[in-house]
């Protein structure tokens, strides 16, 4: 009988035990089914992506491979035409034995003063050591190539043979200074609005002020602009950001910061924009540096011909003694005033208050005639600064 009463006891535990576990599973189902609605609805609500993009297939980022493509590219251009990559990706095609790079860049025409959009698709052997140009496309936009090279999409195959050998060299400093610089050059002969896109935002608007002042830079110095060439150059990394500083042998600065192989943005002088090694000496520097710099950015200025930026220099209390209420009246009263081409020699420095004064001579760069002038200089928050002058 005691036998039986346990036997009892342990049947209800086992069905009590098998009841708990039926509601366990239940409500694991159930929490997995709502999550798996709300994954569902989530994925509906999200941006479904323009593009199908290869996992095989990366940008590159390496200037040495930007070069070689250039290289192989010009090889089967007509002579007066030169090829330059904007942007390559690339995608394996046999693991270690081959690849194909996709590339899209611009073909320069120098006779015809040409600039056209190009893409190419080029096979490489890296056993053999061979290439093979598999695709091309003339005046293709951006958009089209990266919906081309980010799926792998073989679109404009060509039955020519344009095959050879290829070598991935490294590039020295000189080399990818040049070919900034000459990339810029084939810009400013053949496609100014493209130019002027690349010009600091800041810069632009103090040097050119619209497109239209730009065009006109460009037009009056075209011949110059025709025979420039590298003279010397200089590379500087400054918080993180490199930037090649070119001279020209016309005596032009072009200074690129770069924030990737094509992104980059660029200023055509040393002291409108106050470029980062100019800050640095600025703000190591006493008073009477500071002022001798600033006086140095005025000459330059009116050196330049850059009235509108010399116009921002001037104290308003100078323009009104003056009457200069335009900038064509400060450029008057400048050609009046100052040589075409002027050199300055600093003399005697003073300060009375916040206000600091320097006796220079203002000599004549092509000439023998010099003049004394007295510069009121008054210092500003940063870099900046008012001035006015006297003779």
């Amino acid at each position: 009988m005691k036998i039986n009463k346990i036997l009892k006891y342990l049947i209800i535990l086992v069905v009590l035990i098998l009841i708990i576990i039926v509601f366990v599973l239940f409500s694991v189902k159930k929490n997995s089914t709502e999550n798996s609605t709300n994954e569902d609805e989530e994925y509906k609500e999200s941006d479904i992506p323009l593009l199908e993009i290869d996992e095989d297939i990366e940008e590159i980022k390496q200037l040495n491979t930007f070069c070689m493509a250039e290289k192989i590219i010009d090889s089967h251009l007509e002579n007066g035409n030169i090829f330059y990559a904007n942007k390559i990706y690339f995608q394996e095609t046999n693991a270690g034995e081959a690849y194909r790079l996709y590339i899209y860049g611009e073909i320069f025409n120098i006779n015809n003063k040409t600039d056209q959009n190009y893409f190419y698709a080029i096979d490489f052997d890296s056993v053999q050591g061979t290439y093979k140009i598999s695709q091309q496309k003339a005046d293709i936009d951006l958009t089209e190539f990266e919906q081309i090279a980010t799926t792998g999409e073989q679109k404009y195959i060509i039955n020519e043979q344009l095959t050879g050998e290829f070598l991935q060299e490294d590039i020295a400093d000189n080399e990818t200074v040049t070919r900034y610089f000459n990339y810029y050059k084939m810009l400013l002969l053949t496609n100014p609005e493209k130019a002027y896109s690349l010009i600091d935002e800041k810069y632009k608007s103090l040097r050119f002020e619209n497109y239209d002042n730009f065009n006109q830079y460009i037009q009056t110095n075209l011949t110059e602009f025709e025979t420039m060439e590298l003279s010397k150059f200089q590379i500087n990394y400054i918080d993180g950001i490199t930037q090649y500083v070119a001279y020209s042998n016309k005596e032009d600065y072009y200074i690129f910061t770069i924030n990737d192989i094509m992104n980059f943005t660029l200023v055509l002088d040393q002291y409108i924009v106050d470029i980062p090694q100019f800050v640095s000496k600025y703000e190591t520097s006493d008073v009477r540096v500071k002022v001798g710099l600033n006086i140095n950015k005025f000459i330059m200025g009116i050196n330049d011909k850059n009235y509108y930026y010399v116009s921002t220099l001037l104290a308003d209390s100078f323009k009104n003694i003056n009457n200069l209420t335009t900038v064509t009246d400060i450029e008057n009263y400048l050609k009046n005033n100052f040589y075409d081409q002027n050199e300055i020699q600093f003399s005697i420095f003073t300060e009375q208050g916040s206000y600091y004064m320097y006796d220079v001579t203002i000599k004549d760069k092509n000439g023998t005639d010099a003049k004394d002038m007295k510069i009121v200089m008054q210092l500003e928050e940063g870099t900046g600064f008012k001035m006015s002058f006297s003779f």
